[in-house]
């Protein structure tokens, strides 16, 4: 953009001899032509915003709305450049409680350039603490043109009309202590996000009592004044309280709720949305077999609704995943927010929800269970969930028992039960085995029976994981050889000897991820640490990503092909896991 300091001597000259034809009285400084237009973009005139606004006799409304507030003094008392936000006199001063804070929403201590306004907005604190949007729009015709349009209101800066708060800037002005921009309408200061959810009316009670049922009132003792003593001799305060939002800050990545300097998206469900949502998830569960507690599925709700900088609607269409500050995954092409419904705060933008859903990976955190059931089926149970060739039943084994020290000392609850298989080779100097195991689920009827189901499983991408025994250097003729290993009959791996040998597949010991609240980071009663207790109750070695399709909860089969095994081969089974990915949703 170009400055005064830019205009040609001759201009300047001939600006000069203008002013110094008139008389001292501010009305005739100005007349019809006078501000200097620059580059065809912005006004350019050579006195103070309050000298401006003055002269303006379209202005004088505001003029006054500044001169009964103190603005006027304040400005004039200031060497600080400020930006200025004007209405026409043709619209109305809006009646508002408190017209000093409304004056101060149109008042900030920065010269705001236009050419400092980038395309993705910006944010701009005003002289009441609250923030406003700043954005910047291309008009369709100029998009279409590839350059700027020529109508009025796009020609302010090459083809970009400039909003405050979503409202047009008609017209902009250069003077000596800043930038007057002159607006379509007036801005009430938006509510800050504690203020509008505060604010929800009982359609959203559920919501707002979720969030605010999060604060910690805290008592202020630097803002409480002394008042007296007690009889005790304690000082007794006429006392100020404070409402916190620890959960936020510690829980959401030093998210402050309470902050006006933060910049945020918040998404807002009513209470039809929250209802329907927490139903249908428990529904799922029942179908699935799946348990989750219920203040896991309510505070998703609430978890997933804040996010840590400003989505446009164009964001939502665009962007596939968003992550919360608590770490919730939000998936667009599944849940859906109200594009129209976009509301400008102070301290950023909220939405209200169209429609809502507990993704599954919520709703199942794991998939885990074992092989060792088979000795408590019946005969036609084990025909059902073993399908076994070349195989014969050799012992189930609790080979490592629980410890009661291990609570203590952070680790899980474990219970490695594995099941042997030996192979049926006689006469034989080399074999293979086939195992199709159908997951099964076991409840314990207390009476000495058990009730066996199959494990069905939610449509979704899972990823797989196993985990055996490790063959500590077995004679050669005990060499489990290499296992083939499917996935509901599609060949998802293959298990090489080597890996039969290592730690690999060793129980549940190696892997990735770890039962849910468990803090690996735990150091318990050790010092040092028990560095070791972090690999228990793992997933297990991720053998392949799965998906299983179809409408509803099935079951799986997982099926073990090995080959050149040794005739006196020990086959050692521990657990199946299944982990919903981001895109189980």
């Amino acid at each position: 953009m170009k400055t005064l300091n830019h205009i040609s001597v001759i201009a300047i000259t001939l600006i000069a001899m203008v002013f110094s034809s008139c008389n001292d009285e501010w009305k005739n400084h100005y007349k019809e032509g006078d501000p200097i237009i620059d580059n065809e973009n912005i006004a350019s005139v050579n006195a103070k915003a309050v000298e401006f606004l003055q002269s303006e006799s379209s202005l004088s409304s505001v003029f006054n709305l500044f001169n009964e507030t103190g603005m006027v003094d304040r400005i004039n008392s200031s060497s600080q450049l400020h930006t200025f936000l004007v209405v026409n006199n043709d619209v109305s001063v809006p009646d508002v409680d408190d017209r000093t804070y409304f004056a101060k929403t149109h008042i900030a201590s920065v010269g705001l350039s236009p050419s400092y306004i980038p395309d993705n907005g910006m944010r701009l604190l005003m002289i009441n603490g609250k923030y406003l949007t700043v954005t910047k729009s291309r008009s369709s015709s100029a998009l279409a043109s590839k350059a700027p349009s020529e109508t009025p209101e796009d020609s302010l800066t090459g083809g970009y009309s400039i909003y405050f708060n979503d409202i047009k800037v008609t017209r902009i002005t250069k003077v000596n202590d800043g930038y007057v921009y002159e607006l379509e309408d007036y801005i009430v200061a938006p509510k800050s996000m504690l203020e509008v959810i505060r604010d929800l009316d009982d359609n959203y009670s559920i919501f707002r009592e979720m969030v605010l049922g999060k604060a910690t009132r805290v008592f202020n003792k630097a803002a409480s004044k002394p008042i007296g003593v007690d009889a005790t001799g304690n000082t007794v305060y006429d006392s100020i309280f404070v409402e916190t939002f620890d959960y936020f800050t510690k829980l959401g990545k030093g998210f402050d709720l309470t902050s006006e300097s933060v910049t945020a998206t918040m998404l807002i469900p009513s209470n039809d949305l929250v209802t329907q949502a927490i139903e249908e998830g428990k529904l799922y569960l029942k179908f699935s077999g799946a348990q989750r507690h219920d203040t896991i599925l309510e505070n998703w709700i609430f978890q997933s609704a804040f996010f840590n900088k400003m989505y446009e609607p164009t964001d939502f269409q665009n962007i596939v995943d968003m992550t919360s500050v608590f770490g919730k995954q939000w998936r667009n092409t599944v849940q859906r927010v109200d594009l129209n419904s976009r509301m400008v705060m102070s301290n950023g933008l909220a939405y209200k929800t169209e429609y809502l859903k507990l993704p599954v990976n919520l709703l199942i955190y794991r998939l885990k269970d074992y092989f060792k059931y088979y000795e408590k089926m019946t005969a036609d149970e084990k025909l059902f969930f073993f399908k076994e060739t070349n195989l014969i039943y050799n012992k189930t084994v609790m080979e490592v028992g629980p410890w009661s020290g291990w609570p203590a000392m952070g680790f899980p609850y474990i219970d490695n039960t594995v099941v042997y298989f030996r192979l049926d080779s006689i006469g034989k100097e080399k074999c293979e085995f086939r195992l199709e195991f159908t997951a099964v689920r076991c409840t314990d009827n207390k009476d000495g029976t058990y009730l066996m189901e199959p494990f069905v499983i939610p449509p979704g991408e899972y990823t797989l994981h196993f985990g055996f025994k490790e063959y500590k250097t077995p004679p050669v003729n005990k060499y489990p050889g290499n296992w083939a290993v499917f996935f509901n009959n599609d060949s998802v791996y293959t298990i090489p000897q080597t890996q039969h040998l290592t730690t690999n597949f060793h129980y549940d010991r190696n892997g990735s991820g770890y039962p849910e609240g468990y803090d690996k980071d735990h150091k318990g009663v050790t010092d040092p640490p028990d560095l070791k207790k972090n690999t228990y109750d793992m997933d297990g070695t991720k053998v392949a990503t799965i998906t299983i399709r179809g409408e509803g909860p099935q079951p799986v089969k997982f099926t073990f092909h090995g080959r050149n095994l040794g005739p006196d081969a020990d086959i050692i089974f521990h657990h199946w896991c299944l982990r919903p990915t981001a895109n189980c949703y």
